[in-house]
């Protein structure tokens, strides 16, 4: 895994940035209770369901 930080506006160029990971991203979904809340055991279930088939990368924050 990388982390991916932010280059000093000195470093930046026009040209295209290496890829940051291969394989496969999946953006999860929150699912949520009727009450609005977090469902936290089904997070939990779709996280290992992902790390079970070899899923690289994980986009937390990747959709709306």
């Amino acid at each position: 895994m990388y982390a991916v930080g932010c280059n000093d506006t000195k470093e930046r160029n026009n040209k295209m940035k290496p890829t940051v990971f291969k394989g496969s991203a999946v953006a999860l979904v929150t699912p949520m209770k009727e009450d609005g809340s977090v469902n936290y055991d089904e997070l939990a279930r779709l996280l290992c369901f992902q790390l079970q088939n070899q899923t690289d990368v994980i986009a937390a924050t990747g959709t709306t």
